[in-house]
C-alpha cells in the first residue's frame, strides 16, 4: 500500500510563520481594496478573517494553488491585437512581448 508522502518540517520560528501571516494579510488586503474596491479597513478585517479560517482550516501544509484558466484572457488578447499595439496590450494583460505573440499564434515578433 503506499503511503502519502508525510509533509515537510517547517524549520521557521513561530515569529517568522507569524510574519508570513501577516503578508498574507496584506496581500490579501491590497486585492481586497484594488480587486474589488473595499474600503481598506473592511479589507483589512476581511483579510484577517480569511487567513484565520485558511490556518485552521489547512494549518501548516503547504498548499499548490493551480493557475486559473487563461482561454478567456487569451481570447481578449487576440480580440484586441490590431498589428500595432503590442507595447499596449503587453501591459494591460501583464504579459511579456514574446508571451503575447506566443498567445496571438506567432512563434517571435515580427522584424522592425
Amino acid at each position: 500500500m503506499i503511503q502519502p508522502r508525510p509533509e515537510p518540517k517547517d524549520h521557521r520560528t513561530a515569529g517568522q510563520r507569524e510574519d508570513d501571516a501577516m503578508l498574507l494579510v496584506a496581500e490579501f488586503t491590497e486585492d481586497l481594496r484594488l480587486g474589488c474596491g473595499v474600503p481598506e479597513a473592511l479589507a483589512c478585517e476581511m483579510a484577517r478573517k480569511l487567513v484565520d479560517r485558511f490556518r485552521l482550516r489547512h494549518g501548516a501544509r503547504r498548499i499548490y494553488v493551480p493557475a486559473m484558466d487563461k482561454s478567456v484572457r487569451d481570447a481578449a488578447i487576440r480580440a484586441k491585437f490590431n498589428g500595432q499595439n503590442a507595447a499596449e496590450c503587453c501591459r494591460e494583460f501583464s504579459i511579456s512581448r514574446p508571451r503575447l505573440y506566443q498567445i496571438i499564434g506567432r512563434r517571435s515578433a515580427p522584424k522592425v
